[in-house]
């Protein structure tokens, strides 16, 4: 439920976002733009969240590398 929430949420923002930008900047001229600028925009969201989580991992394992012998409890990155 919470990876159902977290991919939908996000979505129904930017395609709302886009357009409400659409209807007020634009008068509804351009709907299948907007949908489009929503969909890249998400693209690019999902994107960063990708590259968080694998920055967070890379961390992770910097972490042994750069205090060896010390107890994995202590990583900051766990």
């Amino acid at each position: 439920m919470g990876d159902f929430i977290g991919s939908v949420v996000p979505l129904a923002v930017f395609f709302g976002g886009a357009q409400v930008v659409n209807v007020c900047e634009f008068g509804s001229r351009y709907p299948l733009s907007a949908v489009f600028v929503a969909v890249c925009f998400y693209a690019l969201y999902r994107s960063m969240l990708q590259i968080a989580l694998q920055l967070n991992e890379a961390n992770k394992r910097l972490w042994y590398l750069a205090n060896p012998g010390r107890p994995g409890e202590d990583n900051p990155f766990q």
